[in-house]
């Protein structure tokens, strides 16, 4: 579901505003929401690679809101978990989405 909110956030043209009434809002609140459920859920469970997963996707929506701070910290964070996991192409994605930001947003 977090993916289905935040491709309706991408459809909106613009970053969440801050008025609860704005869709984007609606949409950031509800994707942010399920990716912190996940990501709560996946540590109880100690799966390292879906948490990371999770914070990867999670960077991609920060993004997309237009906070590449919060996008760099989640980057970060999916790094750091699949250096301790068996989940090396996820591992490069992350590496990758990091690294461009960084290009970007310098």
């Amino acid at each position: 579901m977090a993916q289905v909110y935040a491709q309706l956030l991408r459809l909106t043209d613009r970053p969440p505003g801050r008025a609860a009434t704005d869709r984007s809002s609606v949409f950031f609140d509800r994707s942010l929401n399920c990716y912190r459920a996940c990501i709560h859920t996946a540590q109880e469970l100690g799966a390292t690679a879906l948490q990371g997963r999770t914070f990867l996707e999670l960077g991609d929506l920060y993004l997309t809101a237009d906070n590449p701070d919060a996008a760099l910290d989640a980057y970060r964070k999916s790094i750091a978990l699949f250096e301790h996991s068996d989940a090396g192409l996820y591992l490069q994605h992350a590496r990758e989405r990091l690294d461009k930001l960084k290009n970007n947003h310098s």
